[in-house]
């Protein structure tokens, strides 16, 4: 008959064989599938990099945009301060190629149809338009200015050459100018030359041999290889939106790329692999042999640990190793368990008892708060007739504290035709609040059998409380007093 470690050795060698066997067949493409799906991933992160910078070179000619909006709209009646305002938008931006106020045909002037200062920054140099307006220019017409213009809202324009002006391919971000009756009367522009663009996906950490593109929300070609691989060359392609514009980064690498990658990684992999396997039978083989015979006895006593017998005796295993912490893990075990349980014991006994209390306290709190609901109706229509008072009412409460016991109250009571009640709640919770609790009904009962007015036992109520209190916890109160001959409520 096999030992149980000679069994179980035969059938790790034979499951180990299945699988090195089997590696062999199903690993490159289950290797290609997940370094495919590795690459798509870095690359994605790549775009997803180079989409970061270009928004913020997006966000900051925004920024720059808008605040002008502001200062443009603020000194509309000094319009020689735009230049100031153009001028700053350059200097302090340097994403900014060039940047106008454009104006509404007669807006400022009776006799000035066209109103767009422009200026532009080229080799680091400031050129200013004073009126890049006119007949063979009529700004009136451009996409910057129209489509605003009409959805009456900020806009990123599509790619143009800007002849005569800018004299150089651009994108412009229009933010229109409206008056205090929302008219529009104009817009402040920002451009965006697209060998920046270029520049920011050029400076990007993409693959060689990639083909990358910035693409316009109309398919324009904003900056990137103008030529595609060809049809017949396998590849993979990416693509990622920038949300702000609605504008794509396109991408293709060729397979060929890819899979030059794929082979030095498979090489490791499969290096990598067969030498873990000849690792692990040879340890698996021996550990089994030697430590197989010890797994029973602690079986067994496990079962019977878990059955409730924690008085069966631990063997005394002779081997020095973790099978010695594990005898006394084991007998360690077994003394805390004993332990545990009789604590546990007591502490469930002790808890009882405390829960018993606190649903004494609860009681007895409760039975203080005042329930004779119908009584109290009953003394209101007695008096009610005896006065020849047409008032009659109902009177009813409820109290559920959040624990056992608790700060919250209510009380009321009728002297002289009149109700007095109370409503009220004590800083913090549990026995403290409700001793407190008990402490203020009981001033109120004492308050209103002095006083008639509500501010006179309050104030009676707080005075008293004030004189002893030294663990500075507080009642928030409201007490009202209900006349039912002049049917009025302070």
């Amino acid at each position: 008959m096999r030992s149980f470690s000679t069994a179980l050795s035969i059938f790790i060698i034979a499951i180990i064989s299945v699988v090195f066997c089997s590696a062999f067949l199903i690993f490159y493409q289950s290797a290609k599938s997940e370094l495919e799906s590795e690459i798509f991933k870095r690359k994605q992160s790549e775009m997803n990099a180079a989409i970061a910078h270009i928004e913020t070179s997006i966000a900051s000619v925004e920024a720059s945009v808008n605040r002008s909006v502001f200062i443009a709209k603020e000194h509309l009646s000094t319009p020689e301060t735009f230049k100031k305002t153009l001028r700053s938008m350059l200097k302090t931006n340097p994403n900014i190629y060039g940047a106008c106020i454009a104006i509404e045909p007669y807006y400022l002037h009776k006799k000035s149809k066209y109103f767009m200062p422009y200026m532009y920054n080229k080799d680091s140099e400031i050129y200013e338009i004073d009126n890049a307006g006119n007949d063979t220019n009529n700004y009136f017409l451009q996409e910057w200015y129209t489509v605003p213009k009409r959805i009456n809202m900020s806009y990123w324009s599509e790619p143009y050459f800007d002849k005569g002006v800018g004299n150089t391919f651009m994108v412009t971000y229009s933010q229109v100018l409206n008056d205090a009756s929302d008219n529009f009367y104009g817009v402040v522009t920002g451009d965006i030359e697209l060998s920046r663009f270029t520049r920011l996906i050029d400076s990007a950490d993409f693959n060689s041999r990639a083909t990358v593109k910035l693409i316009s929300r109309n398919g324009e070609l904003l900056a990137g290889g103008s030529k595609a691989l060809p049809d017949s060359v396998e590849k993979m392609e990416f693509s990622a939106i920038i949300p702000e514009t609605g504008w794509q980064i396109f991408m293709q690498i060729p397979q060929s790329e890819i899979d030059k990658v794929l082979f030095e990684m498979s090489k490791t992999a499969i290096f990598t692999m067969v030498t873990g396997l000849t690792v692990l039978f040879v340890f698996v083989f021996l550990v089994i042999r030697s430590t197989a015979a010890p797994i029973k006895t602690f079986a067994d006593i496990a079962n019977q640990i878990a059955n409730g017998d924690f008085n069966v005796e631990v063997p005394i295993i002779s081997h020095r190793d973790e099978f010695d912490k594990l005898t006394k893990a084991f007998v360690f075990m077994q003394e805390s368990l004993r332990d545990y349980i009789q604590q546990l014991k007591f502490t469930l006994t002790k808890q009882q008892a405390v829960e018993k209390e606190l649903q004494i306290a609860r009681t007895i709190q409760m039975n203080m708060l005042p329930k004779n609901f119908e009584v109290m109706v009953n003394i209101a229509g007695k008096l009610s007739t005896e006065k020849s008072c047409s008032t009659s009412f109902d009177i009813f409460a409820d109290l559920h504290p959040a624990k056992e016991v608790g700060g919250d109250l209510y009380d009321f009571s009728i002297k002289d035709d009149k109700l007095f009640f109370c409503i009220g709640d004590v800083s913090g919770k549990g026995v403290p609040a409700a001793l407190f609790m008990t402490v203020a009904c009981s001033l109120f009962r004492a308050a209103y059998r002095t006083f008639d007015d509500p501010v006179k036992i309050t104030d009676s109520i707080n005075n008293s409380i004030i004189g002893q209190n030294d663990s500075d916890m507080f009642v928030t109160m409201f007490v009202g007093v209900y006349d039912r001959s002049s049917e009025k409520l302070n």
